[in-house]
């Protein structure tokens, strides 16, 4: 008996002999193909969110499989994919583990792995009371709601006479506020003072901010210098 170490495609020559000194040889080109067995793996790369739904988005799969020829995916609700590397939109209805499983074929049989990746939807809004305008903490230079999982979201900044000195309704994909106030206003910085803001928002499952009755939708804002 003979082991083999690896993967590889070996020629395999046969002399055979008499007693009376006769020989013959045989010669088989790849007599012996070896294959090691598949081994499926893989990561989730990537993962992009419906800016408006609490539970949609996209997932990117990173194969990592070896000695394998071809490949099966299989998606929660009874959804699959052939390709190396799928992408994969989802539209869930609830917070949950969900299973994904990839299983990778060769010659020698299948592999398979799966993978229990939490859905979730998170969500909340808080709104700081203070910028210090060119401080090396961008937390502290810059005025900004910081929250996740809205859909809709307005942010305005006025002035004691009520005009608007800076607004945005800038969103990611997980429904987190972008930019911010840097304590300008056409460009120039403005004086030491307490300004006063207002938001707008709504999450991604339909709920207005604030849910709390004793949270205000405005208030104020001390630039300090």
């Amino acid at each position: 008996m003979y082991d083999f170490s690896d993967t590889s495609v070996i020629d395999i020559t046969l002399y055979v002999y008499n007693d009376n000194g006769c020989s013959d040889t045989n010669y088989v080109s790849a007599g012996v193909v070896v294959i090691e067995p598949p081994y499926a793996d893989f990561i989730i790369s990537d993962t992009v969110y419906d800016p408006f739904s609490p539970f949609a988005g996209a997932l990117s799969f990173m194969n990592l499989s070896t000695n394998s020829d071809y490949y099966y995916w299989e998606f929660p609700n009874g959804e699959d994919s052939y390709s190396i590397n799928p992408y994969y939109e989802f539209n869930f209805y609830e917070e949950a583990y969900y299973n994904f499983i990839l299983n990778a074929y060769n010659g020698c049989g299948v592999d398979s792995d799966t993978l229990r990746y939490l859905i979730n939807y998170e969500k909340g809004l808080f709104v700081p009371n203070a910028i210090y305008p060119g401080n090396i903490d961008n937390g502290l230079g810059t005025f900004n709601a910081v929250a996740t999982g809205l859909k809709e979201f307005h942010i305005m900044i006025f002035d004691t006479y009520g005009n608007v000195i800076w607004e945005s309704d800038k969103l990611n994909d997980k429904g987190e506020p972008q930019g911010g106030w840097n304590g300008t206003y056409n460009g120039n910085y403005i004086a030491q003072d307490v300004y006063v803001w207002t938001i707008v928002a709504k999450y991604k499952d339909g709920v207005d901010w604030p849910e709390d009755r004793n949270i205000k939708k405005s208030g104020t804002v001390t630039l300090i210098r």
